[in-house]
């Protein structure tokens, strides 16, 4: 019988300039960040990775191999280097480097600086440290969906820095730095759009909410502190609600309290929702009363006003022809019409000027 001739596929030759063949140089300017699994259908890898996402908030797969693909680089260097020599100069300086980054980051504690442990490391522990785990554990968002939404929107601050990538390595001397960025309504900023309409329209946000109902207060509200009498010393100090982690919403199960975080120390504490009051109705209690009737409550406050009306800068500002339709706007509805002004930059800062403060 005659041979059979063996067809052979030709193949495509290789762009020089992004594959490295024959010792040459690569020249591709990325590198890869994951690696897919060699098997796709592992039934044990599939429910386990399934698992991590759920758990974690992730968007995808993708995710997850690249954290394994970053914890195989980590290791590889450990072996590597767990081969020379104890007083080999490379394994001295790299192993000690090593180990500091992952002391740094969380991953090792102080007492275990041997190379032996990275070799130990897991995609948990990586999991445990980045950003979205820890803003849902630090009580700042309902969950872990909730927080990875709060950092993509810009509302998670690092220290004095915006992040808004959920999968940042947290570092320790960081972890307490972690709050509500100062530019987000959340963390005391200018209110969000449909807040600023609501109070634009006259709605004042309240949501069309029945009166003599109890009002709905939200995470991120800022609230005055009324009325409190086992801790007077806390009445008239501004506040920020909460969301309350797992442990708190079990303990305060039944008691219709909120967890409030204080604006200028940062302690928390559970508080019915009758001793709140929102800035804007503070603000009118303050506009409604007289001076006297003010310092029962808040002394600086009262003190404070007694001080611009000696000046005379609020006579200034009110007898302004430009400032005086603001004035009377005021006055008939509230300190809830101020917001309508935030946005005018010129009206701010002929206020300002008048005020002595820029």
């Amino acid at each position: 019988s005659a041979p059979r001739i063996q067809h052979t596929r030709r193949r495509r030759p290789r762009n020089p300039l992004r594959f490295a063949a024959m010792g040459k140089k690569s020249y591709q300017n990325y590198g890869k960040s994951f690696r897919k699994p060699k098997r796709p259908f592992e039934k044990e890898r599939l429910d386990s990775e399934m698992k991590i996402i759920g758990e974690y908030g992730l968007k995808n797969k993708r995710e997850v191999w690249r954290v394994n693909f970053a914890l195989a680089k980590i290791r590889t260097a450990a072996r590597t280097l767990l081969t020379l020599d104890e007083k080999s100069e490379q394994r001295m300086f790299q192993g000690d480097a090593l180990l500091r980054r992952m002391i740094r980051l969380g991953l090792l504690l102080e007492s275990e600086k041997k190379l032996d442990y990275v070799l130990g490391l897991t995609t948990a522990k990586i999991m445990e440290r980045r950003l979205q785990t820890k803003v849902f554990k630090l009580g700042l968002a309902k969950s872990i969906h909730h927080a990875r939404t709060l950092i993509r929107q810009r509302h998670i601050r690092v220290g004095k820095q915006i992040c808004d990538i959920p999968s940042f390595l947290v570092r320790l001397d960081s972890e307490k730095h972690i709050d509500f960025a100062l530019t987000s309504p959340f963390g005391g900023g200018r209110p969000g759009r449909v807040r600023r309409k609501k109070a634009a329209s006259g709605g004042g946000g309240g949501g069309g909410a029945m009166m003599g109902a109890p009002r709905a207060w939200a995470p991120g509200d800022m609230v005055i502190i009324r009325g409190l009498k086992a801790k007077p010393e806390l009445n008239g100090k501004k506040a920020m609600v909460v969301p309350p982690t797992a442990e708190e919403r079990e303990t305060l199960k039944g008691t219709g309290r909120l967890i409030v975080r204080l604006i200028d120390s940062g302690e928390q504490f559970a508080v019915k929702p009758d001793n709140l009051k929102t800035t804007a109705e503070e603000a009118d209690d303050i506009m409604g009363s007289n001076l006297e009737d003010v310092s029962m409550y808040n002394p600086a406050i009262q003190s404070e006003a007694a001080k611009l009306r000696e000046s005379g800068k609020l006579d200034d500002l009110a007898n302004d022809p430009e400032l005086k339709p603001i004035f009377e706007d005021i006055k008939k509805n509230g300190m809830g019409a101020l917001e309508k002004y935030w946005n005018d930059d010129k009206l701010m800062a002929k206020i300002s000027k008048v005020m002595g403060t820029r």
